[in-house]
């Protein structure tokens, strides 16, 4: 009888976890591409924590797949930054899709990470609206302009590609690795 007892608190317990994580899991899916309107632009626009999926969406894909297209790649930088990709580091991107740089150079840092096989793990994307709040805990990105491509190694910003790059957004991505990579041969 003790046995049977326990095989039905055994299979309750797993019920219970099971139903916790499936909780979970769907509560943080829906952390992800939220959409708001926004007043000034009378469009919908992406805030928050979101995944390249997002633009997929009717209401971003436009414009997106018409950068992304039109994007010739400057392969031999890239083959560069190809060279340097045992370097240890991520990427947070704050954008704005009410914002016309964020149109322009969003889409083509996407074509570039695609060519160089970027690991989406190493990748973190904000949507901000006007305020240009990011979530919690991310303060110190301290976006006064979008987008910003942000560079970290261990949660510090090693560099940055701020509104529109210097050069070219491959260029300018060499540059931050390379950077990177003498800060990491000085120590």
């Amino acid at each position: 009888m003790y046995e049977i007892f326990q095989k039905g608190i055994n299979k309750m317990k797993t019920f219970i976890i099971l139903l916790f994580l499936l909780t979970g899991t769907f509560t943080m899916a829906q952390d992800f591409n939220k959409k708001i309107f926004d007043e000034k632009s009378k469009k919908e626009i992406l805030v928050g924590f979101c995944t390249r999926e997002a633009f997929a969406d009717t209401a971003f894909a436009e414009w997106y797949n018409l950068e992304y297209d039109f994007h010739r790649l400057d392969t031999l930088t890239l083959d560069e930054i190809k060279k340097l990709d045992t370097l240890d580091y991520n990427i947070s991107i704050v954008f704005a899709t009410w914002c016309s740089d964020t149109r322009m150079h969003l889409p083509p840092f996407f074509k570039i990470l695609d060519y160089l096989n970027f690991d989406k793990n190493r990748l973190k994307l904000i949507g901000v609206a006007r305020d240009k709040i990011v979530p919690e805990g991310l303060e110190f990105y301290d976006i006064q302009f979008v987008p910003t491509f942000l560079f970290l190694k261990e949660n510090e910003i090693i560099g940055k590609i701020v509104e529109a790059p210097s050069v070219s957004l491959e260029k300018d991505f060499l540059s931050i690795l390379q950077e990177l990579k003498t800060k990491t041969q000085s120590k």
